[in-house]
């Protein structure tokens, strides 16, 4: 087993275990039921952290569309759908959205893409992640895709024929 993952079984553990005994405590010394509730705030906290982890929340992916754009995540943007792979031992990982933006937006970043030197993507470097976003896009289909290699890290971005849905694809290797 890996000593990483015994270090959070025994702070895990250890969360749980203070708790019981803050709470206990509490309960020795008659304290109001209300005030006793502060002992599991360090397991709400825990339970949320690990959350968050395995399902990141949506800042995560407009973080993800400005590393991979170089533009900020549009005013009118709105997350449909999204997916991300748990980073492994080196800190790569795969991470897929569905964003929605207005025409103007659309038809903006489609335009401005190439001056960030994005170019046309002939095949695609896939992931379980990206595949599961493309069976949610329904009937529609790429209208253009254009891609580009930063470092280690494939970034693409799929723009879909309503024309106000784009996919953003971000892995690394």
């Amino acid at each position: 087993m890996p000593i990483v993952l015994l270090i959070l079984i025994v702070v895990f553990l250890g969360i749980i275990g203070m708790t019981v005994l803050v709470y206990r405590f509490l309960k020795s010394r008659k304290i109001n039921k209300a005030y006793r509730f502060i002992a599991f705030i360090p397991v709400f906290i825990l339970v949320y952290y690990i959350y968050t982890a395995f399902y990141p929340l949506d800042e995560f992916y407009e973080e993800n569309f400005t590393e991979v754009t170089k533009l900020p995540f549009p005013k009118t943007g709105k997350i449909i759908d999204k997916t991300a792979s748990y980073p492994d031992q080196f800190g790569d990982y795969a991470s897929c959205s569905i964003i929605e933006l207005n025409e103007q937006e659309f038809q903006n970043l489609l335009n401005t893409l190439p001056a960030k030197g994005f170019t046309e993507s002939i095949e695609m470097i896939g992931s379980s992640e990206l595949y599961y976003i493309e069976k949610r896009i329904g009937e529609r289909h790429y209208m253009q895709k254009v891609e580009r290699f930063q470092n280690d890290k494939y970034l693409f971005i799929g723009f879909l024929d309503d024309k106000k849905t784009i996919i953003c694809y971000r892995a690394s290797s």
